[in-house]
């Protein structure tokens, strides 16, 4: 299976175009047991498809673990198909909305209707994610307080990392831990990477790099951090193995990195986590929030007056608290950037409406003030306005 082989052309694309568009105009809106007929059809032709899938998602890759596209790709869609069908007709019903005060023998509501023909862009990692609006990414710091080196919290950091070989839109870019525990962390990753990928870079559950290019861009991150000072440690069992399967890169940290190195700067998407020290969680905000607002942002620590801090005082698409990623598989909660991670958001209701048009329907009562105000004007409309305007 290869899904450019099969990729339509732009004449085909049209036609196809045109085709959706004339069966939407002749059918009209779905009804709710249409809607979840189609559903349960996607859901189905999800599971029957699944090895292909997988083996096609691999092959772009060059490699990546069957259970990670199940996972990520499968359950994911699968789960968002179930939540969906279970909510719809709560999202479908009529919204009622408040009429003014002349008009209260009137009725206000909305009523959401399909936009129509709605074309998916999909991203090769997540070929399968998700409508868009505008996700776009950037670089997603995970916190971790003082007191926060934990194996538990840690573990979901390489985890995040990890996954999908780094090549996540909302993976944790980089680290913000305190001074004094730096070098306990970047143990405790190496220990729990050795844990998670026990074969080191080669083995079925690691993922290598999409394809040269997008290596030679991380490559080209790391040679000028180092060239410009930066400590860069290889961790996990065996990384030099790495070398073994192409693109294919280790787990990195990278310590000691400056604002004028390109790492710092540039969204990674890739198995490189850059650790930056912190003084005070005051200084951990400012960072932060001096560069553009975040896809996601991950703290680790407890709830306590600092944790507080984090949540109010930065902006970004989603956070998740003491793990990372998980925030995108809560289907009743949005997802989405903010600034310049991204415009709009979906899953949940949020993503039904986000493709459906809120149509205004107002209905006019028997009894209608506004009448008072048509012409001929008078003695009396002067008196009315006067007393609203006063």
């Amino acid at each position: 299976m290869n899904a450019i082989e099969e990729f339509p052309d732009a004449n085909q694309m049209g036609l196809i175009l045109a085709h959706q568009r004339a069966a939407f105009l002749r059918d009209g809106a779905p009804s709710l047991a249409e809607r979840r007929a189609s559903l349960a059809k996607l859901k189905q032709a999800l599971i029957d498809r699944r090895a292909a899938l997988e083996a096609a998602i691999s092959s772009d890759f060059g490699h990546r673990a069957q259970h990670e596209t199940a996972i990520m790709e499968v359950f994911g869609v699968a789960a968002g198909i179930d939540y969906l069908s279970k909510n719809l007709r709560r999202f479908m019903r009529p919204e009622r909305r408040h009429v003014s005060l002349l008009m209260q023998f009137g009725r206000a509501w909305i009523e959401y209707q399909p936009l129509g023909v709605v074309g998916v862009i999909s991203p090769w990692n997540y070929p399968i994610l998700v409508p868009v609006t505008l996700e776009l990414g950037g670089k997603s710091p995970a916190i971790v307080a003082k007191g926060g080196v934990q194996d538990r919290f840690v573990s979901d950091i390489v985890w995040g990392k990890l996954l999908s070989g780094g090549q996540t839109c909302i993976a944790p870019d980089y680290a913000l831990v305190h001074e004094s525990e730096v070098d306990t962390f970047v143990a405790s990753f190496d220990r729990l990477a050795q844990a998670a990928y026990p074969d080191g870079p080669t083995s079925e559950d690691y993922t290598s790099i999409v394809n040269d290019r997008q290596y030679g861009t991380l490559i080209d991150l790391i040679e000028d951090a180092r060239a410009r000072g930066a400590r860069i440690i290889e961790v996990g069992h065996r990384p030099g193995d790495a070398a073994r399967r192409p693109h294919t890169l280790a787990p990195t940290v990278v310590l000691g990195v400056t604002d004028e190195m390109k790492i710092a700067h540039q969204e990674i998407f890739g198995p490189i986590l850059p650790i930056f020290p912190y003084r005070d969680i005051d200084e951990a905000i400012a960072y932060v929030n001096a560069r553009p607002r975040p896809l996601a942002l991950y703290y680790f620590g407890r709830d306590d007056a600092d944790r507080r801090k984090v949540l109010d005082r930065t902006t970004s698409g989603n956070v998740t608290v003491n793990g990372t990623i998980m925030h995108v598989a809560q289907d009743d909660l949005p997802f989405g950037g903010v600034g310049a991670s991204g415009i709009g958001a979906y899953h949940g209701v949020e993503g039904f409406r986000r493709l459906s048009h809120a149509k205004g329907i107002y209905e006019q009562g028997r009894w209608n003030a506004v009448k008072l105000f048509h012409p001929p004007y008078g003695k009396l409309v002067e008196r009315i306005l006067n007393l609203m305007l006063r």
